[in-house]
């Protein structure tokens, strides 16, 4: 049974599922994956009959701990104030900093077709909707403290309150500190130094904790969620699921506090690229947005769905990474397309979850990406007509729309991901200074005896220039690259058979017979 449905078989029947995040910069890939996570089991609950609801938040009353990448030092001055309430790098998409980067993020999981209930965190604390939770965390400071010693070690002094206010002077949350509650107002001060990352300005007040004048820290404000929403599913990466981690500290807070039972808990792994853990600080190319224009829509889900939240996902996008994640995925379409019995993992159920809508399940033609980036690098050549050869028969709309898609996403790998073995030109002339032996012009002849042929296909000349090496008793690769310094004038390119199968043959023997 998939992943997915063993965790669907585990829970009722109206389920609130649950994530969030801060946006504090370009939200990295590694979120995405949370969001998928989650929208798969609210997929399922809903294929099974039953009534779930899926819901996002916005944590935008955090505050802006660090500069983003590419964000002016002008924004340096906001350091310190809840995310919600600093202006936009761009006023023209976004009213305010937290919205800049959500908006992004939301576009990229609303192109996986994926729609939870998006809200703000920042709307229940100025509403007044956490009113009552406030109230009974901060009048039960003391349980409070005895479980972040009891679960995960940490001794909270006598003197810590759960709050942070926002500052009446500066605007600042990040670096205020809570003295006192009476019951209905909060002493605090703005500590000057209490953080790296901002510089309080030192005022001293009181005010009340309720209708936005503060927020509870993250561990807490992850319980009132649980209570104000009802959620009662909500998945974690594995860094806050550990032992004595945030996780539990939160759920016997949850429980102790407010008699209630953590949600149903999904931990994931870590999204990495290259062996490491891909944050949003590192700037280009391990946001959400860059992954997301590297591959079409249902390839980028199904590259979150194939694996099981515990699998760690290494997924670097330079090299051959995604002809081979299209790989996979055309032999779990194609399980799905001819009912083929399921014998790992379920592969076409990774299939099926991972499309958008009805019309991305029909069957189609699917030529291999590497086989598209290959040739579309072709001067003249009829890309439709050649995949009618592969397929031998005409395309039908299903299969063109394929295509189309194909030519779109292998031009984007060409031209960010693929290295120099994948990129090629076809050589108008002999190349002059190319010398050969007499064992590589038999081989040579070999090759030219196979263009006598007629209909034959890529792999099949492919086998055939493979037997040639054999029968003159050259290494496969010294054949290769003696085709590749005749046609591309490199020692490496792409597969041999389907490139030759793209030229026109009384080229390719026309070529041959100059170097002979």
């Amino acid at each position: 049974m998939f992943w997915v449905d063993k965790i669907v078989n585990e829970l009722g029947q109206n389920e609130i599922v649950n994530d969030s995040k801060t946006p504090s910069g370009r939200v990295h890939v590694g979120s995405l994956r949370g969001v998928v996570i989650h929208y798969m089991i609210y997929k399922a609950l809903t294929e099974a009959g039953k009534s779930p609801n899926f819901l996002y938040g916005t944590d935008d009353f955090d505050p802006v701990d660090e500069l983003p990448h590419g964000i002016s030092e002008e924004w340096r001055q906001y350091m310190g104030m809840p995310l919600c309430d600093v202006p936009s790098p761009d006023p023209s998409k976004a009213d305010n900093f937290a919205d800049y980067y959500m908006k992004e993020f939301i576009g990229v999981f609303n192109n996986l077709g994926i729609f939870p209930k998006v809200y703000k965190m920042s709307d229940y604390y100025k509403s007044g909707q956490m009113n009552e939770i406030i109230e009974t965390l901060l009048n039960n400071e003391e349980i409070i403290r005895e479980i972040y010693l009891q679960v995960s070690g940490s001794k909270k002094p006598s003197t810590w309150h759960p709050f942070q206010v926002v500052c009446e002077k500066c605007k600042k949350i990040g670096t205020t500190l809570v003295h006192s509650f009476d019951g209905r107002e909060v002493e605090y001060s703005c500590e000057p130094n209490m953080v790296k990352w901002a510089k309080g300005c030192g005022y001293r007040g009181k005010i009340s904790p309720f209708d936005g004048h503060g927020k509870l820290p993250w561990k807490l404000e992850w319980v009132s969620k649980w209570k104000l929403l009802g959620v009662s599913v909500e998945g974690a990466g594995k860094d806050h699921s550990s032992e004595g981690g945030s996780r539990d500290v939160s759920s016997e807070i949850f429980k102790r506090v407010f008699n209630g039972k953590a949600p149903y808990n999904i931990p994931y792994e870590f999204f990495l690229t290259g062996k490491k853990k891909m944050s949003s600080s590192k700037g280009i190319g391990s946001s959400s947005k860059d992954i997301a224009d590297l591959l079409p829509p249902e390839l980028l889900k199904f590259l979150m769905v194939r694996y099981p939240p515990q699998s760690v996902i290494d997924f670097n996008p330079e090299g051959d990474t995604i002809l081979r994640l299209f790989d996979e995925y055309d032999r779990c379409a194609n399980m799905y397309f001819n009912k083929e019995e399921d014998q790992v993992e379920s592969l076409n159920r990774a299939f099926q979850l991972s499309q958008i809508d009805a019309e991305s399940l029909k069957k189609r033609f699917l030529p291999r990406f590497s086989t598209i980036s290959t040739l579309i690098q072709i001067p003249g050549i009829n890309l439709e007509k050649k995949i009618e050869e592969m397929k031998s028969s005409s395309l039908d709309d299903n299969d063109k729309k394929e295509l189309e898609l194909r030519k779109i996403y292998s031009q984007k790998w060409l031209d960010q991901c693929a290295g120099d073995a994948h990129k090629f030109q076809v050589q108008e002339n002999t190349p002059k200074d190319i010398e050969v032996s007499d064992t590589e012009k038999d081989f040579l002849k070999k090759v030219l005896s196979i263009f006598d042929q007629k209909d034959l296909a890529g792999d099949e000349i492919h086998q055939k220039i493979y037997e040639a090496t054999q029968q003159v008793g050259i290494k496969p690769g010294d054949g290769f690259k003696t085709i590749y310094q005749i046609f591309i004038g490199k020692q490496q390119g792409p597969r041999v058979g389907t490139f030759l199968a793209a030229l026109d043959s009384s080229f390719v023997k026309q070529r041959i017979i100059e170097v002979i």
